[in-house]
């Protein structure tokens, strides 16, 4: 378990806004343009005006997937929705708890209050500061071992709510979790679509975007969108990064 080092933050990813991505590939060799170079694109952190774009962006799509599973007949619903008729009760409410898991786990999350453990004063006795340092390296085990409760509570309640349910309302919660889930999917997929699109460039001083829309992005093959996923995020600076910083909260 790898544990927390309250002086061992490596700030220069503050300072890493952008990478070279030399595109491989299946076979992980290099890709070569007509005059032999390899091909290579760069990646750079987009600002809050362009991630701002992302987000409307990726929730325009998921509103019209949503109106679509919704629609009765559509193509779209008669392919992720399926008849509940034969669908026992217990098997609807696991299906509704399997997919609303990650709605659990963030209202398990939004319950925790776990702070870092307060640090002792430069008078301390050695005793005291011996046992501040055990709190700080246990503290990351500690944290997940509570998570895992606070799901498992978060579950239980839900659960029992939903066995008070007639089936028909039951029918109604898996598909309303069917629908959100894939929503959820939708929204993520076309965010970082989007963030590629607009971080995405042919030169290395950032001028020449690769894609003009996220449809360039979406229509490259698979191993290519998952380098240049890949190295965005290596790029990204994560909250749990931010949250080791000095001076900012937990």
């Amino acid at each position: 378990m790898e544990s927390i080092d309250k002086n061992d933050v490596d700030i220069s990813k503050l300072f890493n806004y952008g990478t070279p991505v030399p595109l491989k590939d299946d076979f992980d060799k290099n890709i070569k343009k007509e005059d032999g170079s390899p091909l290579i694109l760069y990646i750079k952190l987009i600002g809050d005006a362009d991630t701002n774009r992302a987000r409307v962006y990726a929730l325009r799509k998921s509103s019209e997937m949503r109106k679509e599973l919704r629609t009765p007949d559509s193509d779209l619903r008669i392919a992720y929705i399926p008849d509940f008729t034969g669908v026992s009760k217990a098997n609807l409410i696991e299906m509704v708890i399997n997919f609303n898991l990650r709605e659990y786990v963030q209202e398990a999350l939004k319950s925790l209050i776990m702070p870092l453990p307060l640090e002792p004063d430069s008078g301390a006795s050695l005793e005291k500061q011996e046992k501040y340092q055990q709190e700080v390296d246990n503290w990351t085990e500690t944290r997940e071992k509570r998570i895992r409760e606070l799901i498992e509570e978060t579950v239980v309640k839900h659960r029992k709510y939903l066995s008070s349910l007639p089936k028909e309302e039951l029918a109604l919660e898996a598909e309303n979790a069917i629908i959100n889930e894939l929503c959820e999917q939708e929204m993520y997929n076309s965010f970082q679509s989007m963030v590629l699109t607009l971080g995405t460039f042919n030169d290395p001083e950032y001028t020449q975007r690769s894609f003009q829309t996220p449809h360039g992005f979406d229509n490259l093959p698979k191993p290519i969108r998952d380098q240049l996923l890949e190295a965005y995020e290596k790029i990204n600076i994560s909250t749990e990064d931010l949250k080791k910083l000095p001076g900012v909260t937990q």
